[in-house]
């Protein structure tokens, strides 16, 4: 009986010793971190290329009509207005990167069409379905926030979008413009 005593004592204690090595191993293993969808996003931004505005001349320009601080500005009022060309690299909220082409007028010359002064501190864009993009002023006039006609060589069929470029997130971006509001 002693030394079936033993014998299971000692068995306990090799299982003992393995058991404090094992975890000992396991602890001392290099850690590795999952990314998460937001670091993922982030990434994502921080490799995007930054977009740059080029004036193209040829496009056909379909009608559209926007209300600027309750002055309409259509197709027509911009026509003595260049055109331009911007390349974006966006991450929608599911975290999918995509590159488009937005063909379009800068914001700023749609607020100088419609006679607005600069003096603001937040443009409000509105849809047509109640959907609004809020931008800062200093976001509102970079000459890569469009008011785009087109998007990688197709004309929108119901309105314009508000396109702030230098965003690469999806969802400031507004289909089916309809208004831009400027608050203090």
């Amino acid at each position: 009986m002693k030394r079936s005593l033993l014998i299971i004592l000692a068995v306990l204690l090799a299982l003992a010793l393995t058991a404090c090595t094992e975890q000992q191993s396991v602890s001392d293993a290099p850690v590795t971190e999952v990314a998460t969808e937001e670091q993922e996003i982030n990434d994502a931004q921080a490799s995007a290329p930054d977009p740059v505005t080029e004036e193209i001349d040829g496009i056909e320009i379909p009608a559209f009509s926007i209300t600027v601080q309750d002055i309409v500005i259509t197709d027509q009022e911009m026509t003595n207005y260049p055109v331009y060309r911007v390349e974006t690299t966006s991450t929608n909220t599911y975290g999918t990167t995509t590159t488009r082409v937005y063909v379009g007028y800068s914001a700023s010359d749609i607020l100088g069409a419609a006679g607005v002064s600069s003096d603001f501190t937040t443009m409000v864009t509105l849809a047509d379905d109640g959907y609004q993009v809020k931008v800062n002023h200093k976001v509102a006039l970079e000459p890569t926030t469009l008011v785009a006609i087109s998007e990688d060589e197709v004309h929108f069929q119901t309105g314009p979008w508000f396109a702030p470029c230098s965003s690469n997130m999806s969802p400031d971006y507004l289909r089916d413009l309809v208004s831009i509001t400027l608050e203090p």
